[in-house]
């Protein structure tokens, strides 16, 4: 499947002061492509470079989100400090959306959000 978007579109919007890798960048592309595509079930399928534009322009701005944050911190490393004590979060490897990226991005294809309550009395 195509890329959801371009990297000519990710470049445009990062601007003229940041240089990226054009391979790096279209592999990149490719990967948060698919997990967005399989984070929205199948909804958009049919939409990649040629008509995101017009179909599903809420999509791009989360992509590009996704994308930026693995330019900006390319081994994914993340860290908190609160009041003296700190940690640090190992690493990740590939692409993995966030929540709030997941739900953007499931909102923005359309998909409407369900949630299954099991109760150890409803019999499942």
């Amino acid at each position: 499947m195509a890329d959801l978007v371009s990297a000519a579109m990710i470049t445009d919007r990062l601007g003229p002061n940041v240089t990226v890798d054009t391979f790096q960048l279209d592999a990149f592309l490719a990967d948060v492509s698919a997990q967005v595509r399989k984070a929205t079930g199948g909804l958009l399928d049919t939409v990649d470079v040629t008509n995101i534009e017009t179909d599903r322009p809420e999509v791009i701005p989360v992509v590009y989100a996704i994308v930026r944050r693995r330019l900006v911190n390319p081994d994914g490393f993340g860290s908190e400090m609160l009041d003296g004590h700190g940690w640090q979060q190992a690493p990740t490897e590939g692409v993995m959306l966030t929540r709030q990226e997941r739900r953007a991005v499931r909102s923005a294809a359309g998909a409407e959000q369900t949630v299954t309550l099991v109760t150890p009395w409803s019999g499942d």
